[in-house]
């Protein structure tokens, strides 16, 4: 196990009590949790300290925010309505309600959201065969079905992701890691439409006017040309390429 797996531990911040996990990435656990402070459910993401050092991205996506929302009493964001009116993309963007560092974390509370898009559209069954290969099949899930039968549904998912870089692009921002997975969907009772979108994890964002810092994406969403250059990059630099597989990673 290595010492970031182990530096999560089993801890919750005061006011806050966590139900279940609902992602994990390479520095951090998001926890579905009940805020008591803010009276509803939130997505509670721990950053555990490693040698008393924080993560690097912490400060990424509080700068993220910051370019986005006002600041409102010095660890929570708020909406701009006259911003909203004008970008509408920015209701699409998950907002951070809270910040609590601790002795060994650092717990950004955010807004939560529904289910991703990925996980609504498909899932992934791998078979590992004689001499190791695998085999990836993609199954096909029942709102991928409705959109197929319904052509309103897929423009109107566009759309709202459209509205979304609209509103980065305005900031002068770059997600950086704009994939299925990163785009928590609501649908309506029925399931048949979608009443809104989220935008998450902002970790690997960066401004325009910053150096690129696409080497910590998801590999698999790049763009061929963006992907040739991290590689040739790495290769100048005597570093491992970035093209590691997350599908291995889901049979794990």
């Amino acid at each position: 196990m290595s010492p970031r797996t182990m530096a999560f531990g089993d801890r919750t911040p005061l006011g806050y009590k966590k139900f279940e996990q609902l992602g994990k990435g390479g520095s951090a656990i998001v926890w579905k949790a009940d805020s008591f402070m803010h009276g509803k459910i939130v997505a509670l993401k721990q950053f555990p300290k490693i040698n008393g050092e924080m993560d690097k991205s912490i400060d990424v996506e509080l700068d993220f925010q910051a370019n986005l929302f006002a600041e409102n009493n010095g660890s929570e964001y708020v909406l701009d309505k006259e911003l909203a009116e004008k970008y509408p993309g920015i209701t699409h963007i998950t907002r951070l309600l809270d910040q609590i560092e601790t002795e060994e974390d650092v717990w950004l509370v955010y807004e939560i959201g529904e289910q991703s898009l990925g996980s609504r559209l498909f899932h992934i069954d791998c078979e590992t065969r004689m001499k190791g290969d695998q085999v990836f099949s993609i199954k096909h899930d029942i709102f991928y079905e409705i959109i197929v039968a319904d052509k309103t549904i897929l423009p109107t998912l566009v759309y709202k992701i459209a509205e979304i870089l609209d509103c980065l692009q305005n900031a002068e921002l770059v997600h950086s890691d704009l994939k299925p997975d990163n785009l928590l969907v609501e649908l309506d009772e029925e399931n048949t439409s979608i009443k809104s979108i989220k935008l998450i994890d902002f970790g690997s964002s960066f401004k325009f006017a910053s150096d690129m810092q696409i080497s910590g994406t998801t590999p698999e969403y790049l763009s061929p040309e963006l992907l040739a250059f991290i590689m040739a990059t790495n290769k100048n630099k005597g570093k491992k390429s970035v093209n590691s597989s997350k599908l291995k990673d889901m049979c794990k």
